[in-house]
């Protein structure tokens, strides 16, 4: 099986660099690389047209919106792609070398995953900190979620692997969530009460390069509580 590997930028050339490499290293497992760049200006659009890769590459150009909203450009991503299984990531990361063939052959049907996010240094040290609720680095199994107490928050946009037709079940991830911060909770969870089986996928490794992030927005908090803790959810 092949991957729709699915890639969010904007104006991060360098590091989409360093992850169209992890992906070209890997391309005997990519079905196509969908990138969607929301209007760049370091020259990414003109870079990515330079490259001459053994897989397909669509780009998807930004439209101006009155304020950037990543969780629409992630959506657009997931409704270009065939139907088969795709892993989104953003710019600033990159695959360890098994990564999509890990994938490849270990994704469980009808499963909403997460690959395994190492946070690392611009030398690409681990460095200490979030990682998956605290899951351990070395570890490389693919972990059923599904009997685990609110395991749907053990989930990272960085990192997604879905299907189109698992998104399209819960209408992609819900648009008012703006800014930073558990609108992937509310789409694990989501999925799941649609059907979809939870699964962490450890064994898929994602390289996330640190640098500063801005706390979760309240107004998220308080929304993913809301339906957390009232009848937004029927749990």
């Amino acid at each position: 099986m092949k991957i729709n590997v699915i890639t969010v930028t904007y104006n991060q050339l360098e590091g989409l660099k360093k992850q169209y490499k992890s992906i070209l290293s890997q391309s005997k497992y990519v079905k196509e690389w969908i990138v969607y760049d929301d209007r760049s200006k370091d020259g990414t659009i003109d870079w990515i047209g330079k490259q001459t890769p053994c897989f397909p590459v669509k780009i998807i150009e930004g439209i101006k919106r009155e304020k950037p909203l990543v969780v629409a450009n992630m959506n657009e991503c997931m409704k270009e792609t065939d139907g088969g299984v795709f892993i989104l990531s953003f710019a600033d990361s990159y695959y360890k070398e098994d990564a999509l063939k890990n994938l490849s052959e270990t994704y469980i049907p009808n499963s909403f995953g997460s690959a395994a996010r190492i946070d690392v240094n611009e030398k690409g040290q681990p460095l200490q900190g979030y990682f998956l609720n605290n899951v351990d680095k070395s570890e490389d199994d693919v972990r059923n979620m599904m009997s685990t107490k609110r395991g749907w928050e053990s989930f990272a946009g960085n990192g997604m692997i879905a299907t189109k037709s698992i998104m399209e079940g819960i209408g992609y991830i819900d648009e008012t969530y703006g800014g930073y911060g558990v609108d992937d909770y509310d789409t694990a969870m989501r999925t799941m009460m649609n059907g979809a089986l939870l699964y962490l996928y450890l064994n898929v490794k994602i390289y996330h390069t640190s640098h500063f992030v801005k706390n979760t927005t309240p107004d998220n908090i308080k929304r993913y509580m809301t339906k957390l803790e009232g009848t937004g959810y029927s749990l």
